[in-house]
């Protein structure tokens, strides 16, 4: 989604790079990113509020896109849900209709229900929840923003690495909270104050 995103004028010196196309004795050429770069870090911000931007403006007739984005964008990850194949199918389109007028292509789509996603082009689908509806192994998970979510079970999971500690306590508990990366902030109603 970053690079569907163009830089302003005035920007774009700001994000100038070297090359010298392994030749160590030529001087490098200078260029200069025309789109938001990923891996900086105000490339997720800077991208979300283009997306906001665009459908702020755009917002008459398409107030469900505008509270979806409101609620369910983080970065370039939809996390929404709705009641019934039918409103989610009328989501997917209104959603990449509106989008796409914005010159923001959303792909990667994954559900629960395979029947949302069913009329969708290959390309616009995920690649993992394409694998393991089209197979009977083992179900890969779809990555979300430090999160996993298997699709058929409906179910988040953390990829958590156990983190050593002497003994159980308040401050080693946090210590294994805070090594979460969770935007969704799904793990929020285990915190504790203080």
């Amino acid at each position: 989604m970053f690079h569907q995103v163009l830089l302003l004028p005035e920007d774009k010196p700001l994000l100038r790079f070297l090359w010298r196309n392994v030749e160590e004795n030529s001087n490098p050429t200078i260029y200069e990113w025309q789109v938001l770069p990923f891996g900086t870090t105000c490339s997720p911000c800077c991208a979300s509020f283009a997306l906001k931007k665009h459908v702020t403006d755009n917002k008459k007739g398409n107030e469900e896109v505008l509270k979806t984005l409101e609620e369910g964008f983080c970065v370039d990850n939809c996390l929404y849900s709705v009641r019934t194949v039918v409103e989610g199918k009328k989501l997917i389109l209104k959603l990449r209709s509106v989008l796409a007028e914005g010159g923001f292509n959303i792909r990667q789509w994954a559900s629960n229900d395979s029947k949302v996603i069913e009329d969708l082009h290959s390309e616009a689908k995920s690649e993992n929840y394409e694998f393991s509806i089209m197979s009977d192994h083992d179900e890969k998970p779809e990555p979300m923003l430090g999160l996993q979510w298997r699709c058929r079970q409906d179910q988040l999971h953390y990829n958590y690495k156990p983190i050593p500690y002497d003994r159980l306590n308040l401050r080693n508990v946090y210590k294994v909270l805070a090594s979460q990366y969770d935007p969704p902030r799904v793990s929020q109603p285990i915190y504790s104050q203080s």
